[in-house]
């Protein structure tokens, strides 16, 4: 059952992050604070303050402005500790306009959150159930883990493991993008002891209409009254 519960936050996380990276997709801020200049020189990194600044708007416009069209697609492992305990989780994200879905597969379980007309759907292959309910409620209930994406703020950039990355401070804590050349390959995001890697298998903005289709024949109930 505690894997279950973990489980179950991790995916509600995936969908405070999109939500949050939807709603933060304006480009960041380019000058880092006082505070973030100490950390920046806390780090071995070789970079010069000029580069970075250069840098980190370069990368950071294609990936904001796919997220500023609204229709994009990303597959993705991610690794999450969460309470000392590990889960690899293999997603696929989706959006287009409104319409958002994330599917999901950790330890044999497969399960997709729908967005669409103002409902979010909460589906588990494994059971082939649905669960309906009102939009604010799914958004109300991931917001309810204290983890926000909004007001990122660029801090520094840098070399790491060999790829560059731009590392941005947001409301509750620091989300690290990585770039193999122009194309984005990993994120980061670390908050109250939890940590998130993604890394990245492929980013398109061709997304398919099955994307956001209920699965057939499977038992839906409702909350929506």
């Amino acid at each position: 059952m505690r894997k279950l519960n973990s489980y179950l936050l991790i995916v509600l996380l995936l969908v405070l992050f999109t939500i949050g990276c939807r709603k933060s997709s304006q480009p960041a801020q380019s000058s880092p604070s006082p505070s973030s200049q100490n950390n920046q020189s806390e780090t071995s990194l070789e970079t010069s303050p000029a580069d970075s600044e250069n840098l980190g708007a370069k990368l950071s416009t294609v990936y904001a402005d796919m997220m500023r069209n609204n229709k994009y697609i990303m597959k993705y492992k991610m690794t999450s500790k969460f309470e000392g305990q590990s889960m690899e989780i293999e997603a696929t994200v989706a959006v287009a306009g409104d319409n958002s879905a994330i599917t999901s597969i950790a330890n044999g379980m497969k399960t997709t959150i729908i967005s669409k007309d103002d409902k979010t759907y909460m589906i588990d292959h494994s059971q082939k159930t649905i669960l309906e309910m009102p939009q604010g409620h799914a958004e109300e209930d991931a917001q309810n883990n204290e983890i926000e994406t909004d007001g990122l703020t660029y801090m520094n950039s840098g070399v790491e493991d060999g790829l560059t990355f731009e590392k941005y401070s947001t409301t509750d804590g620091f989300l690290k993008y990585y770039f193999d050349g122009k194309k984005l390959v990993k994120i980061a995001f670390e908050s109250q002891g939890q940590t998130m890697v993604m890394n990245i298998i492929e980013i398109s903005n061709t997304v398919p209409d099955i994307m956001f289709e209920l699965p057939a024949n499977y038992e839906k109930t409702s909350l929506v009254s």
